[in-house]
């Protein structure tokens, strides 16, 4: 028997997923990492920022967790790369495309449902927290919940990208850090004192943090 191809078409009812995701915008967030999707518009090319990112990574073969994984395509990507990878995100629609790709994929990487802040497991070698933990500085009870997570983090080697700084919603958060006080205030509750600026996509600064 031969072996299975990968990966397998997308189905018209992940297809209809997505054009409900996108509706509102037009456009989606970010790329799918599927060739099915390969035209359909999106804001964010995941590949740009591999690029940035692979020349850093550490600890093959290690263990990652995905912070605000969205459709998944980090964590496919670093399935691919030969780490052990849990991927988080909240948002059901967005959770239910991660589990069809990683199928139509033939990937099996853990796949937990809900907040980051209430991921089971926080002991990894590597953590991405792509342009997600920002969003917990817009009101009180998410900035006191970060700041609670954060410490509870142990990794070796964080990725972090930072959000645009000329953003209204950052400009009216409770906590309107810079993207520099903000990556400060990671290193210190995280204990990863080593802070590399490593890339730039757009105006989102990519940071590698280690243990000094």
């Amino acid at each position: 028997m031969a072996a299975p191809q990968y990966p397998k078409p997308a189905s018209e009812s992940l297809k209809q997923v997505v054009r409900d995701i996108m509706s509102t915008k037009g456009r989606l967030y970010a790329q799918i990492p599927h060739p099915d999707f390969a035209d359909w518009p999106s804001k964010h090319l995941p590949k740009k920022r591999q690029a940035i990112i692979g020349p850093h990574l550490e600890y093959k073969g290690g263990t990652a967790l995905d912070i605000g994984a969205y459709f998944g395509a980090f964590s496919l990507w670093l399935d691919d790369l030969g780490y052990t990878v849990t991927a988080v995100e909240r948002n059901k629609q967005c959770v239910q495309v991660i589990r069809e790709l990683r199928e139509l994929w033939g990937k099996k990487f853990d796949l937990f449902e809900g907040s980051y802040y209430d991921t089971p497991n926080t002991k990894h070698d590597v953590i991405f927290a792509l342009n997600v933990l920002h969003h917990s500085l817009k009101r009180k009870e998410t900035t006191e919940q970060l700041e609670a997570f954060l410490p509870k983090l142990d990794c070796k080697m964080m990725i972090f990208e930072s959000h645009d700084d000329g953003e209204l919603p950052m400009k009216s958060a409770y906590r309107p850090l810079s993207p520099d006080d903000f990556v400060k205030l990671i290193s210190e509750k995280t204990g990863l004192g080593k802070v590399e600026e490593i890339g730039i996509d757009g105006k989102r600064r990519i940071f590698k943090l280690k243990r000094a």
